[in-house]
């Protein structure tokens, strides 16, 4: 038998549980025991009959006591129970070669809250507990424990989701872009509009809360205000995105007693300070276990840039019960805090840990070193399971799943930062309501993983995504990814924007329509994989470059397309199979459709612009009218690789107004100066009549530096080409990952009248350094200006006159 003494801990200590080891051959060891006394918690223990309950106190007491054997290994001993806790246990520096060890997942359990009692009957099928502190606004949250299950909240409606009224027609420029072609407003982020019959004068301000869906990610919001008779909700703080955005007009409504559908659900009524509940079949509420969360965080290890957490463990217990604040999670629910969270570390060890029933994150980190996750479950969690960043580590032999509980835009495993590099193996990762894993950062690795059942509900993400560089993904199985609802697509494999210079080889996709999706990547690999789907298949190469696909096997019934083939540098032993032939062939060849090239010109009508804009080469949002035109040509007609480019055309009664953004996927490649074909530049082809009435086309070329170049190529003389430039005002503005440029042409330089229906003949080119291309508004299949197949603007009356 190990001998336990009190250490200097004093007699206090030991009528709190907290014991320490004085054996020679182990670290010093202090045991701590769920049962503890109110002297040192300030509450009274607690029991329930089913084993031990009590107060957190005593961890504190064992920390506190630990903390005088800095410098030495040491180890605290939680033994099997429940333990409550209603502050965040915090380590730092001071801990460094801390180890706490419970007696196994759940046997030791750490909950990040406070039990509930007191449960009365509400009626015929509910039940409740008062909470005044709720009712006074001290305590919020947003899950609820019963007897270990976390329980889903009052929703409307019942399944499904409610479209809404407002729209947020927008251009969306890309993340490498910037985002929104033009910042969102207050309102436009804080209100919506819902459809008659929804919602009523009936709904609770206070305890309503909305989802927002977007795209790739959601929005909760509380309400500050509600407007019956214009159906106008108001929150309490802004929307990640605007309603409306991206086409996606759909919403739930949380927390409100209407929302009761079904056992299992609960509410909080913070109108009359309780919570209520409807159980499930068989339970008892005088008897049941309740935990309502009190703190986001039950330990976090919080290091300093000099002074980092280090050579701690944490082994064999379960964290349980977290909350998080109502306010937008953004991409991945990346706002929300983990239940364990460790920052600027160094060689942390997770072992044998359970994490479940959350309203944040399992766990969260940015800038540990040598992170180790092993052997752990996190599951049944509002947000993601493993988030790490900026660092460097591995996650191994780990099952996370039904997550996104709460949050649908969580991710099963992230692992990013820009100095990110992680290594992910062997996990099991299934029913994700977003992507399974997202990877950043440079020379990840990813292999060995299975994923299942992942993008359960949102839409433009994978089992597998990211934009990293130089990561390998490899040797990995995915099954079962199918799209719910409309929206950009599921897939099995997604390297996305800025993705460069990967690997994806020797994996298996099974189905899944589209195994592999490629937006905007620059160099990367797709070899030796293996996909089958009882169906067509998709493969998708969106604005990428530079991507060679070999040994790959396709197996499928149905089509096999190829979306953007111009992205492939090269197809070569890729073996085909279809469904029913005994003998496929191995084939070269890509299974694209004849190019058919364009001989006439493109057209687009011109907005109206209601007064001239300033010229300062931003293209405030405020000035120029929402909308615009892609530039994805070439040349030669075949698509443009790299992030979107966008024109807009513009006119009032003097002047032709032409604005235009230059996106960089890699700014860093980019070139500034003065010279065309070297430095980053926009030509502008517009075709003017001469005294006489013949035609001439002028060709104008500027850059960043404001530069304005005029040209005589385009038949202009140079008294022309100088006059024209003297008429035209350009400016231009240099941004981290775009630039944009402003021009105005006056009509009288033109000698062109903007009627109905006219049409003047004009067309834009980019030149982007980073990848040597010309970009433009109409391909020409011959000199950038010259205007056979170039561009047509339209013009148009405007409305009421």
């Amino acid at each position: 038998m190990q001998n336990r003494c009190m250490s200097g801990l004093g007699f206090c200590a030991l009528i709190v549980s907290v014991f320490v080891t004085c054996a020679a051959a182990e670290p010093p060891t202090w045991y701590v025991s769920p049962t503890g006394n109110d002297a040192w918690s300030g509450r009274k223990a607690q029991r329930n009959g089913e084993g031990n309950d009590g107060p957190m106190a005593t961890l504190a007491v064992a920390l506190e006591a630990s903390r005088k054997e800095a410098g030495t290994s040491r180890k605290i001993v939680l033994e099997p129970g429940r333990y409550y806790i209603e502050e965040t246990v915090l380590l730092d520096a001071r801990d460094e070669g801390l180890a706490i060890e419970g007696a196994g997942p759940g046997k030791t359990i750490l909950y990040g809250g406070r039990r509930v009692n007191g449960w009365k009957k509400d009626g015929e099928r509910f039940w409740a507990a008062d909470v005044p502190e709720v009712k006074e606004g001290k305590w919020d949250f947003r899950a609820l424990v019963v007897n270990d299950r976390l329980c889903p909240r009052a929703r409307l409606p019942e399944k499904g989701r409610f479209e809404h009224e407002s729209r947020f027609p927008v251009r969306w420029m890309s993340s490498a872009g910037g985002g929104w072609e033009r910042k969102p407003t207050k309102k436009e982020l804080t209100t919506m509009k819902y459809r008659a019959g929804d919602l009523g004068p009936w709904l609770s301000v206070r305890n309503a809360e909305i989802t927002v869906y977007h795209m790739w990610d959601e929005s909760m919001v509380g309400l500050a205000a509600h407007d019956p008779q214009t159906r106008t909700l108001t929150f309490s703080s802004p929307a990640k995105s605007p309603p409306g955005a991206f086409r996606v007009n759909t919403y739930v409504v949380w927390n409100v007693r209407e929302g009761m559908k079904q056992p299992g659900q609960w509410y909080l009524d913070r109108d009359a300070g309780r919570i209520v509940y409807w159980p499930l079949q068989g339970e008892d509420m005088t008897k049941a276990l309740v935990v309502a969360p009190c703190v986001e965080t039950i330990i976090r290890m919080q290091g300093q840039k000099n002074k980092p957490v280090r050579d701690v463990t944490l082994r064999s217990l379960t964290l349980s019960t977290t909350t998080t604040p109502c306010k937008a999670g953004g991409f991945g629910a990346g706002a929300y805090r983990g239940a364990l969270e460790f920052f600027r570390g160094e060689k942390i060890r997770i072992m044998d840990v359970e994490i479940t029933n959350t309203a944040g994150h399992a766990i969260r980190d940015w800038g540990t070193k040598e992170v180790q996750i092993e052997n752990c479950r996190l599951h049944h969690l509002g947000a993601g399971g493993c988030r790490l960043g900026d660092g460097t580590g591995r996650v191994e032999n780990t099952r996370i799943h039904h997550i996104g509980l709460i949050y649908p835009s969580a991710i099963g495993l992230t692992a990013g930062g820009r100095r990110g590099c992680y290594v992910i193996r062997r996990n099991e990762i299934h029913h994700t309501t977003y992507s399974g894993i997202c990877i950043g950062g440079t020379g990840t690795l990813v292999e060995e993983n299975v994923l299942h059942h992942c993008m359960q509900e949102l839409h433009d993400g994978a089992a597998i995504y990211g934009g990293p560089t130089r990561a390998i993904i490899r040797r990995n199985v995915v099954r079962d990814i199918v799209a719910k609802g409309k929206g950009y697509g599921v897939s099995s494999y997604y390297l996305d924007e800025k993705a460069r210079d990967c690997i994806v080889e020797k994996n298996v996709s099974i189905g899944v329509r589209r195994p592999s999706h490629n937006h905007m990547t620059l160099n990367c690999i797709l070899r030796d994989n293996v996909f089958i789907c009882d169906g067509d298949m998709d493969l998708s190469f969106a604005r990428s470059a530079g991507f060679r696909v070999t040994g790959n096997i396709f197996q499928l019934n149905g089509k096999l397309k190829i979306n953007d083939p111009d992205a492939i540098a090269e197809w070569k032993g890729n073996l085909i199979v279809q469904a029913g032939e005994t003998e496929p062939a191995i084939s070269d060849a890509m299974p694209t459709k004849p190019r058919k090239q364009r001989d006439k010109p493109r057209y687009a009508n011109v907005t109206p612009m209601p007064k001239p804009p300033v010229l300062d080469g931003k293209l405030g949002g405020d000035e120029w009218p929402p909308g615009g035109q892609g530039l994805y040509d070439l040349p030669d007609q075949r698509r443009a690789r790299g992030a979107p480019l966008m024109v807009k055309f513009c006119a009032d009664a003097t002047h032709l107004y032409v604005g235009v953004s230059v996106v960089s996927m890699f700014p860093e490649d980019r070139k500034l100066g003065g010279a065309w074909g070297k430095d980053e530049g926009v030509e502008l082809a517009v075709e003017g009549k001469r005294a006489d009435g013949k035609p001439v086309t002028y060709v104008l070329r500027g850059f960043t530096d404001g530069k304005l170049d005029s040209l005589t190529i385009g038949g202009a003389s140079e008294a022309e080409a100088r006059a024209f430039a003297e008429a035209t005002k350009y400016a231009a503005a240099v941004g981290k990952k775009l630039w944009r440029s402003e021009w105005a042409i006056p009509f009288e330089a033109l000698r062109f009248t903007p009627a109905d229906k006219a049409v003047l003949p004009l067309n834009v080119t980019v030149y982007r350094s980073e990848n040597n291309a010309f970009i433009q508004f109409a391909g020409t299949l011959g000199e950038t200006w010259d205007l056979t197949r170039g561009g047509r603007l339209v013009f148009r009356k405007p409305e009421g006159k």
